[in-house]
């Protein structure tokens, strides 16, 4: 496959001994045979490996060095196509500035390789799922994949569905349960209101006999301590 090439005077130093002109030169030329080729392992020099996870700001990480950085990008199908979605996400977020420091001309020259097709060609084409048609046991059948119900969910935590299948039946005796659980909250709350003002209301002469023990005349609450000279 003609891959093109780019010579250093169409870049921009980046004020860092790594971004000179001729380094983005190489780096570009690099990467867009690299990917033509097909990733091989021989072709991933260290120019490569430094540029898309140092020097370039494409935002990948090292992967502790040149071995894992290959192994986790361009080991299997898969992977390469994730790379090339991640350093098109990359060139299209700097592209559009003006910044040589962050290589946001090397950027743009890839980002319109990666827009006509020349790199895009490995990326697998996502398909849709097509859900799948309901079964012939009747309009409420559920589909494979939708959550279950409220009533499904409870009848096999307790086991209702047990013997009587997930028709009607099943259905009422979850409803006569629920029905039940919140008959017997009603009348605890009832209880609740009756006996509220007997357990917080006490009547005035619950502490009749505290109070008259020190209203005496003449008798004088027990002390502690020592006292004074």
């Amino acid at each position: 496959m003609p891959v093109a090439r780019y010579r250093p005077d169409q870049f921009v130093a980046s004020g860092w001994d790594s971004g000179t002109p001729d380094r983005k030169a190489r780096f570009v030329n690099a990467l867009l045979r690299f990917i033509a080729d097909g990733d091989p392992r021989e072709h991933f020099t260290r120019t490569l490996y430094m540029g898309l996870s140092n020097h370039g700001y494409f935002g990948f990480i090292a992967h502790y060095d040149i071995h894992g950085f290959y192994g986790e990008k361009f080991s299997t199908p898969a992977r390469q196509a994730e790379f090339l979605r991640d350093l098109t996400r990359s060139c299209r977020h700097d592209a559009r500035l003006d910044r040589p420091d962050l290589w946001t001309d090397v950027k743009q020259i890839l980002l319109r390789h990666l827009h006509d097709g020349t790199l895009d060609d490995k990326r697998p084409v996502r398909r849709r799922q097509p859900f799948v048609t309901a079964t012939p046991a009747g309009i409420g059948a559920r589909r494979r994949g939708d959550a279950p119900t409220l009533f499904q969910t409870r009848g096999r935590r307790d086991g209702l569905h047990r013997g009587l299948g997930t028709g009607s039946s099943a259905t009422d005796s979850v409803r006569t349960r629920w029905r039940a659980i919140a008959s017997r909250m009603r009348a605890r709350a009832s209880m609740i209101r009756l006996i509220g003002p007997i357990t917080t209301n006490f009547p005035a002469s619950h502490n009749a006999h505290r109070i008259t023990k020190f209203s005496q005349p003449g008798r004088q609450p027990a002390t502690t301590g020592c006292r004074g000279t």
